[in-house]
């Protein structure tokens, strides 16, 4: 076998080519020189820091159930590969952002910036092989031939039909059949397993197996960019081994050297002491709570094998036997505690597995470094040896001596040249299969973020698989919160040409996002500067549809619910009141000729004081006591009417509109009612088919408690789904949205994308689960960390799927986004020193002497 002449003898230096145990790849399916096949898997696993336990529980469950359905003689190969660089990832961003030719420079910040760091990439990888040739009890040695005729014929140029001697031919057809039954088998085991699990497989197809194969074996040019040959390419009668091997190896005592890199192994020498369902988690995410500089790549392999179970039952008690018998047989008058101990155990160990039946597994465990320089190699294989011990008392050895047969058992169908295994019953054994993965996000990277454990998370808000793609923003004052969204909405905004962002502000945490951007920013005030008619022109709202005019139904509830806030400041409308305010909107509209025209306020006010549409005496007096009502607001004395009582109004045609409500403080009812005109008069936006708008309300809780605009903002998360548009909220804790009852609890439930940045520390458990988190996320929501200058931390739940995002800009982005007084008062001072540059020149002054804004390394002042 080629196993036993590899481990006996391999030449010291040369070409790895001989010990490759790869003779084609076909249909999918590797064939190695020793007659095993092997089928490769690209699996998609999930966050077990932040799923349920129920979720972790159920995993380990589910995988001991897929050790015990697999055949004998077959062998699962979980490679689970940790990366420092994720090219693809920030060429996904590159590719998804299309900024306008004038902004263009703020991807190549972030793409420099990117770049730069070390980015945690996960790939999970599982392969399958049938290991051996008996395929059939009566199958004779010479069905080799059989086998490669019919399985990769086309490769070593044997042609199946053309064979002379028939009972060949017959052979090799039926172990044809009996390798894809196999084969078959294992694809629906996984299939099932996976179905029952938050998991997906993906099959590799011919070009996935080469190109694997390919960067294993060279790694350096494979780094270097230089790809693997095209499979289709490969079909000249060679080997495939003999033509993806093209570096030079040698072998040390100390460690195996490939292709510009050194390796070190470090296997699993001993079992832990204790295993439950998180299982060997806390070892792959070693470098969770290092520093970015201390981050160093490594690979786990876990590989099982079913092994005969008959023989080896009869193996492990002729062991036990053996033990028991040399124990009984000390002399000298002492106890072989030991003995005794190891007979126990395996007594204890046959009983199981009678009384559980469940398949005896050899599984063995066995973590791979590399690096072009041997002293780091070193170093960072006694880190990974320690970390082995924190996995309740797990011993690792580095595996002098035998990195070269190591670095052969991490190709795919060669995890037998690991010779440390262990032999365990299923259920012990099935919580080493590495799953964890955190959430990567969507299939587009318009906005690229970085997880808690250096984990890329692509994010795209407008194109995904979600049901809605309205999102709530939660955050105390300085929690990171503004700084975040400025970032959501700069990657939102330079997506694409067709981006449009509507805002409404309070305080100036988006004026300098505005700016840059070239965007509308308007401060609302009393003096006049604009005007906020909550009327559209009447070619919006008035359609012809058979021969008759219909009013728009959305834009009708927004108009009764603006002119009911107006009336009924503190009291709830009754329908008879809708009735009549909608009545009065449609007779103003009736007034009008021309299509272009709109009306004002007061054309309400006087359809009310002269309510024709009356159905009874009530309906008059009704009518007149609204109009009474409505009168503040119209009148020559009002402060408010040269703000919300005149025609035209505010031209929203730019790209960026935000609004700043900050002026209005202290008029409470009218920041209320121009809260609900910009709602209203940004329909227009919604109406452009062509166009992906990104509405926002910061602040919102201050409005949540009114019921009449809560109802309004619930309207419009339900109207701009039917529009395609999306609708976020910000406020402080879900609490805020609660509190306006069965709305607000609703605007939650259609929010299929919350951020929870730092909370009070009193906010309500029970508003947390409300808004879908487990325990898991709302512990974590607790512990949320906040470094000025460097960091913050937010949970981002999007949908089901959720990830801790430490939000680390690059020094333009602080700038960008940053919005405290310590901020501000550098700003100003840069103004001061240099009042002929832009805002953007200033920005890039900024970053350049102060990348961490006005803090410390450990988030002080300076």
């Amino acid at each position: 076998m080629l196993l036993n002449s590899v481990l006996k003898k391999i030449e010291p230096s040369g070409s790895l080519n001989k010990y490759v145990n790869l003779l084609s790849v076909n249909d999918g399916i590797a064939a190695g020189v020793d007659g095993s096949f092997t089928i490769g898997f690209s699996v998609k696993g999930f966050d077990y820091y932040l799923s349920e336990n129920k979720i972790v529980n159920d995993t380990a469950y589910v995988n001991d159930l897929l050790l015990n359905l697999m055949d004998e003689n077959i062998s699962l190969q979980w490679i689970y590969k940790i990366g420092d660089k994720n090219e693809k990832f920030i060429s996904n961003y590159e590719n998804s952002s299309v900024p306008p030719v004038n902004f263009k420079y703020i991807k190549d910040n972030k793409i420099k910036h990117l770049e730069s760091k070390n980015i945690k990439n996960v790939n999970i990888y599982l392969f399958c092989t049938i290991n051996g040739l008996s395929l059939r009890s009566n199958t004779d040695k010479t069905n080799l031939t059989s086998i490669f005729a019919g399985f990769a014929g086309r490769l070593a140029k044997i042609d199946l039909k053309s064979s002379v001697n028939s009972i060949a031919k017959l052979n090799a057809g039926c172990d044809k059949k009996i390798i894809e039954r196999k084969l078959r088998n294992v694809e629906n085991n996984l299939g099932f397993i996976s179905s029952k699990l938050d998991l997906s497989l993906k099959k590799m197809n011919n070009q996935e197996l080469v190109d694997y194969f390919y960067e294993e074996l060279n790694p350096l040019r494979f780094a270097c960019g230089v790809k693997a040959p095209k499979w289709e390419d490969m079909m000249d009668g060679s080997t495939f081994r003999s033509q993806l091997v093209y570096s030079y190896a040698e072998i040390k005592k100390d460690f195996f050297y490939i292709d510009g890199y050194y390796y070190k192994f470090i296997n699993m020498h001993r079992l832990p002491s204790k295993i439950d369902s998180f299982g060997i988690t806390p070892l792959l995410n070693l470098n969770g709570s290092v520093t970015e500089d201390d981050f160093f790549p490594y690979d786990i392999a876990v590989a099982f094998n079913i092994p005969e179970q008959e023989k080896t039952m009869e193996k492990i008690q002729t062991d036990r036997n053996i033990k028991a018998s040399l124990t009984e047989a000390v002399n000298g008058g002492y106890t072989d505690y030991k003995g005794v101990n190891i007979t126990e155990q395996l007594d204890e160990f046959l009983e199981s597995v009678s009384k559980l039946k469940k398949k005896v597994v050899e599984f063995s465990l066995c973590a791979r470094i590399k690096s072009k320089n041997l002293e780091d190699l070193n170093v960072r294989a006694v880190k990974l040896l320690e970390s082995f011990k924190n996995l309740n008392g797990m011993e690792g050895i580095i595996d002098d001596m035998e990195h070269h047969k190591l670095y052969l058992s991490f190709l795919p169908g060669q995890s037998r040249f690991n010779r440390r295994f262990k032999t365990s019953i299923s259920t012990a054994a099935a919580p080493f299969i590495p799953l964890n993965e955190g959430f990567k996000g969507t299939e587009k990277c318009a906005i690229p973020l970085i997880n808690d454990r250096g984990e890329a998370v692509r994010l795209d808000l407008y194109e995904n698989r979600l049901p809605s793609k309205h999102g709530i923003v939660f955050g105390k004052t300085r929690s990171g919160k503004g700084f975040m969204l400025n970032g959501f909405l700069s990657n939102f905004y330079i997506s694409g040409d067709d981006y449009h962002i509507v805002g409404v502000d309070i305080g100036g945490t988006y004026k300098k996002f505005c700016k840059i951007f070239n965007g509308d920013y308007i401060e609302i005030d009393l003096d006049g500067s604009y005007c906020i008619n909550p009327f559209p022109p009447k070619k919006y709202f008035v359609k012809e549809i058979n021969g008759e005019e219909a009013f728009d139904p959305d834009i009708m509830v927004f108009l009764t619910g603006i002119i009911g806030l107006m009336v009924e400041p503190e009291k709830k409308l009754s329908p008879n009141d809708r009735t009549i305010i909608s009545r009065a909107v449609q007779a103003v509209y009736d007034n009008i000729d021309d299509y272009e025209d709109m009306p004002i306020i007061s054309d309400i006010n006087n359809i009310l004081f002269d309510y024709g549409e009356a159905r009874d005496i009530q309906d008059k007096q009704r009518a007149m006591e609204m109009g009474k009502n409505l009168f503040q607001w119209t009148d020559i004395s009002s402060p408010y009417g040269m703000l919300i009582n005149r025609k035209n109004g505010i031209n929203i045609d730019n790209k960026i509109v935000i609004f700043d409500l900050q002026k209005l403080k202290g008029h409470e009812d009218l920041q209320k009612v121009v809260f609900a005109i910009i709602k209203n008069i940004s329909f227009k936006k919604m109406y452009d088919k062509s166009a992906k708008v990104f509405f926002f309300y910061d602040e919102c809780w201050e409005f949540m408690g009114d019921p009449k605009l809560a109802e309004l903002i619930m309207h419009l998360y339900k109207t701009s789904a039917k529009w395609g548009s999306m609708v976020w909220s910000i406020t402080q804790e879900p609490g805020d949205l609660l509190k306006a009852g069965a709305v607000g609890k609703s605007i939650i439930e259609n929010s299929s994308v919350k951020i929870f940045c730092q909370l009070d520390g009193g906010v309500s458990e029970n508003d947390l689960k409300i808004c879908g988190l487990n325990e898991k996320e709302i512990n974590t929501v607790k512990n949320l960390k906040v470094v000025k200058g460097h960091y913050s931390e937010y949970l981002l739940k999007f949908g089901k799927d959720s990830s801790v995002i430490r939000n680390s800009p690059d020094p333009f982005e602080y700038w960008l986004c940053c919005k405290s007084s310590e901020d501000e008062e550098l700003e100003r001072r840069i103004e001061r020193l240099y009042p002929d540059k832009t805002l953007k020149e200033r920005l890039y002054i900024l970053a350049e002497k102060y990348p961490n804004g006005p803090y410390g390394i450990n988030g002080i002042n300076v």
